[in-house]
């Protein structure tokens, strides 16, 4: 037996990516000190097999894991393993890793390649076992995280997958097979936004996964958006035209109604049902017009326009979740729509998910859409994200542009009062009540002033 450390596992992760990582730091614009982000670490990865070392330099967080010692005779076995393994000896590779097992149960690499061989096997129970162990033994490790991510999609375990993938990318955040992987699971899942926007991802890391490309397509396929699905696999076949994949592409693509097939898609039909139907948006008929939308959208699904009407006029029905699928529709045709974006996170906002509302207010503001309403509404997105100093920040720059907005008045007057500056605060408001003009904001400005 040699006393020298073995198999040491090494990750750098930025220690922002570690700070924006909600499960390991839920207050949103927390500072830890490096002592704290340590603790955390060490709780989070806890093992008392091996020994866990974290380090902190500069912008980077680097975590070492190693084993105890090395036992030259179950190296030994490891190694005929391997071989045996790489000759397709399924069952002797088996044997020798077991037996490196019994002579030292506590290497991660004895675990994790039996886990791989029985994943080839395609005994997928068997396999999750051994990477289970895997990852007990030396939880850094994460080709064992993907490993099992993998292993549980096969089995249907959809959260235990997730999990799983998800810690593989918290280490390894560039490896373009872990998104891939993710945007399987939102598809088992049918969490269709979360998949596109995992397999664009997966093709900024890797442009050629023709995997990726795929499974945009299949999503597409689902939301009977032929145009959109035929793209993605013609895409598979350019790129790979031999292969597997590009013979189910060929035979998935669809044929697509053309304007010639009847006058429904003529750009004066497609004009005169629009206008008809935003005409009795603006009469108030909103239900009407969502009726009309909807019945375009069953010919010409790939219209991120009419998605985008659809969903005001869902908005307009207090019907929040249905616009809200409407919105994330018309960007996953036109992305870089600041209208899209700002109309999603106003939709997110009511329904109090200030997180993902602030992403998408966000990226309208700095596309264009910087209007007062989407900076007050960043604004106050961060507020009650306890992001005081950034949300301070926009209330003034937005009351700066326009010193009589009543609802930045507002909001930034809450915040005052939560950061103890009530007689701000109270200036705020009593501005507010003195307007001569109706505003619905003034009755909950008088409570508020009141109350200090």
């Amino acid at each position: 037996m040699d006393s020298r450390p073995a198999k040491e596992i090494v990750v750098q992760v930025q220690i922002q990516d570690l700070l924006n990582d909600p499960q390991l730091f839920p207050i949103p614009g927390e500072s830890p000190s490096p002592g704290e982000i340590k603790k955390r670490l060490l709780q989070h990865y806890h093992t008392s097999k091996g020994k866990l070392e974290i380090s902190i330099q500069g912008e980077m967080v680097v975590l070492r894991w190693h084993s105890d010692y090395i036992d030259e005779s179950a190296e030994a076995l490891h190694r005929s393993a391997f071989q045996l393994a790489k000759a397709r000896q399924w069952n002797e590779a088996i044997l020798k890793w077991k037996q490196a097992i019994t002579i030292n149960a506590y290497d991660p690499e004895y675990h994790y390649h039996l886990g791989l061989l029985y994943y080839t096997l395609k005994d997928y129970t068997t396999s999750a076992q051994f990477l289970e162990q895997t990852v007990q033994i030396a939880p850094i490790h994460f080709k064992a995280h993907l490993a099992l991510g993998i292993c549980y999609l096969k089995l249907k375990k959809y959260a235990e997958a997730e999990r799983h993938v998800f810690e593989s990318l918290r280490l390894n955040k560039q490896n373009s097979k872990a998104h891939l992987n993710l945007g399987m699971i939102y598809i088992a899942q049918k969490r269709y936004n979360h998949a596109i926007e995992t397999f664009n991802k997966t093709l900024q890391l890797n442009p050629s996964e023709i995997r990726a490309y795929f499974g945009l397509a299949k999503i597409y396929e689902e939301l009977n958006d032929p145009e959109a699905a035929n793209g993605y696999y013609q895409k598979v076949i350019d790129l790979a035209p031999n292969t597997p994949l590009a013979k189910l592409a060929r035979n998935s693509i669809k044929p697509i109604r053309t304007e010639t097939q009847g006058d429904y898609f003529t750009p004066e039909k497609r004009i005169e049902q629009i206008v008809k139907a935003i005409g009795f948006f603006l009469l108030g008929q909103v239900s009407l017009s969502c009726d009309l939308f909807k019945e375009y959208l069953k010919v010409k699904p790939s219209d991120d326009y009419v998605w985008y009407w659809l969903g005001e006029a869902q908005l307009r029905c207090h019907r929040i979740p249905e616009a809200i699928d409407c919105f994330r529709r018309a960007l996953r045709l036109n992305p870089q729509k600041a209208l899209y974006l700002k109309s999603l996170g106003v939709a997110l906002y009511i329904e109090s998910q200030y997180q993902e509302a602030s992403e998408y207010l966000k990226k309208a503001t700095e596309i264009e859409k910087n209007d007062p309403l989407t900076v007050t509404l960043l604004a106050n997105c961060l507020a009650q994200l306890q992001k005081q100093d950034e949300a301070a920040l926009l209330f003034k720059q937005t009351l700066k542009r326009n010193p009589n907005n009543p609802l930045a008045m507002y909001h930034y007057a809450r915040l005052l009062i939560q950061t103890n500056q009530k007689k701000k605060a109270a200036e705020l408001l009593s501005k507010i009540n003195s307007m001569e003009y109706y505003a619905p904001i003034k009755e909950k400005s008088k409570r508020l002033l009141e109350s200090l």
